[in-house]
């Protein structure tokens, strides 16, 4: 009874710690939305604000661990789904030399300050390379409410943030190595280890190394030719839910296979997200999994609040906000020079730096795993851990600051050795110039879709396809045509076929509720674009045109019309028939 009890207690403060973080994060989120700034701060400061450190109301943190894990796990899966590298294939060669160089280059001078400041050099360069990464859930998310995600410095700025991505999926493969290294060091002053004692342990890392390569491997191979089929057969199932289900399956499946490999569940979520990444499902599946993913975001970044020491940064500011400081302008100034010398124009290298000048997500998921394994110490993760949550919470004013200070660099020379850099502006004023001209999207590729692409083929109109059936899409691509599976009403699917930069877009889509919803989503994203719809009733034909539809074909009316015409004509036919008969029949009396 006893036992029994004492888990029904621990399982309600679990669920009223919960509840706690949710309601705080919620009034946040409000707040900092109110104030025009971005919501993740608001939850940093919410879980900093409720923890043990300020009004306690939620005494202990380890009480969300395990909720803290799963929105982890599910956060890397998220990420790893958008691990696609877009825009302008000359582009991906200098901006991933720019995130590999940055990266390593700010992970080593932050590592040797570590080392300056006394620490070891397993846990120093832990430290420096986890404090390279920069926060692809923040920076994204401000550049999409700004609408600059497909501008030069944000296409940019994003796929540097990939490339950092995979960088601390290395990051997180080596830890248990720095762990032997840390192990070392620590016992220095103990025993010599005999030689064949080494060779014994070198044997064992080198064996276990193995097995993980080969499990790495064998989940791949299942990535790369079993998991499409499944997603495909899911996607032909009417019940959106069944995408959802089978996606969290296969992110806790691989969280759960990378633990048993020796891996963390992070990395193995990571990894499926990007498996999935390469299906033709990954704009619907990150678009039905958001909210899901905005849920565990803000649980995420609350019980990192939750583990701030408000007594250490009191103790501790100045250290604290040097850190700080030093940090931004060191990533700012590594990051902004190698985009200048890959080519980037001296405005848009210095906006890169600014946008990704803090610590990120990926920074605390190191931070957590190196002290489990015992490679950071405690009394380094505290001051470590105060650092990251201010450099994100200057994020939005950082970038405020870039879009002020990058035209005054206008007039800045190119590197002197990228004589014609792949990211010069003259090329990005003829993509502007080139988005300009007329583009459509087609929602929905049954009859009516089809016979508008046919004959938007004829007179040269580009057009890309919004399709939810895996047959069709399957059999436009191989016939050169720009599909996209998904759903018209959601958002992360709007966002791929770049409605905003689309002249019309044609909603054939037969659910008239869907067509409505879809309307609005595309309404709150390119309030000027032309849409036309179609609808089967006059009723849903007004909800659409009240949803900001341009232009409404209702088809009972067109029916209806096309109906009225044909017995018309028939009529007429069928008129001058009888008149025929009946003038042939009066010619036949006379004669006789």
């Amino acid at each position: 009874m006893l036992t029994l009890a004492s888990q029904a207690q621990g399982s309600s403060q679990v669920l009223v710690a919960f509840v706690v973080i949710l309601i705080a994060a919620a009034v946040f989120s409000m707040l900092m939305t109110r104030l025009r700034q971005a919501t993740i701060p608001g939850y940093l400061l919410a879980g900093a604000i409720v923890g043990p450190g300020v009004l306690g109301l939620v005494a202990d943190s380890g009480s969300v661990d395990t909720i803290s894990h799963l929105a982890t796990i599910l956060l890397m899966f998220g990420i790893g789904l958008h691990m696609e590298m877009g825009g302008n294939k000359r582009d991906v060669i200098p901006v991933t030399a720019v995130g590999v160089v940055s990266t390593l280059v700010s992970g080593a001078m932050l590592a040797i300050v570590g080392k300056a400041l006394g620490l070891m050099w397993p846990e120093a360069i832990t430290v420096g390379l986890g404090l390279s990464m920069s926060s692809t859930a923040v920076v994204a998310r401000i550049l999409t409410e700004r609408r600059e995600i497909r501008q030069l410095a944000g296409r940019i700025s994003f796929t540097i943030l990939l490339v950092q991505d995979i960088v601390a999926v290395a990051i997180l493969a080596i830890i248990p190595l720095l762990a032997n290294w840390a192990a070392r060091e620590s016992g220095a002053g103990g025993a010599i280890e005999s030689v064949s004692a080494r060779r014994d342990e070198l044997l064992l890392v080198l064996g276990q190394g193995s097995l993980k390569v080969g499990m790495v491997i064998l989940f791949l191979l299942f990535g790369r030719f079993v998991l499409p089929r499944i997603m495909r057969e899911a996607a032909r199932v009417a019940n959106g839910e069944v995408m959802v289900v089978v996606s969290g399956a296969v992110a806790l499946g691989a969280a759960g296979v990378a633990t048993l490999a020796g891996l963390s569940a992070e990395l193995g979520a990571f990894v499926a997200g990007m498996l999935l990444a390469s299906t033709p499902f990954r704009h619907q599946i990150a678009g039905q999994l958001e909210p899901m993913r905005d849920l565990f975001l803000a649980i995420f970044f609350a019980s990192v609040g939750l583990r701030v020491d408000p007594s250490l940064l009191a103790d501790r500011w100045w250290q604290i906000a040097i850190g700080t400081i030093g940090l931004i302008g060191l990533k700012s100034v590594v990051i902004g020079v190698s985009a200048w010398a890959a080519g980037a124009p001296p405005a848009i290298a210095a906006t890169v730096g600014l946008t990704l000048s803090q610590a990120g997500e990926f920074t605390l998921i190191v931070l957590g795993v190196a002290s489990g394994a015992g490679v950071v110490q405690p009394d380094t993760v505290g001051p470590t851990l105060i650092t990251v949550v201010l450099s994100l919470v200057c994020t939005p004013w950082l970038m405020a600051l870039a879009r002020r200070v990058s035209p005054r660099l206008a007039p800045a020379p190119l590197a002197p050795w990228r004589s014609s850099p792949a990211m010069r502006e003259e090329r990005q004023a003829k993509e502007v110039a080139g988005a300009e001209r007329c583009r459509a999207i087609i929602a929905g590729f049954g009859p009516v879709g089809r016979a508008i692409a046919d004959r938007l083929d004829l007179i040269g109109v580009p057009y890309t396809i919004i399709e939810l059936n895996p047959d069709t899409v399957v059999k436009q691509r191989s016939i050169g045509r720009s599909v996209v599976y998904g759903d018209a009403t959601n958002p992360e699917v709007l966002e791929a076929v770049n409605v905003r930069g689309a002249s019309i877009v044609v909603l054939a889509i037969p659910d008239d509720d869907a067509t409505v919803r879809a309307c609005r989503a595309i309404r709150s994203r390119a309030p000027g674009v032309f849409v036309a719809a179609r609808v089967n009733v006059l009723r849903k034909g007004l909800a659409v045109k009240e949803a900001g539809a341009s232009m409404v074909t209702v088809e009972e009316i067109a029916a209806a019309e096309a109906m009225t015409r044909d017995v018309l004509l028939e009529v007429e036919r069928m008129s001058k028939g009888a008149g025929g008969r009946e003038k042939d029949m009066a010619s036949e009396w006379g004669h006789h």
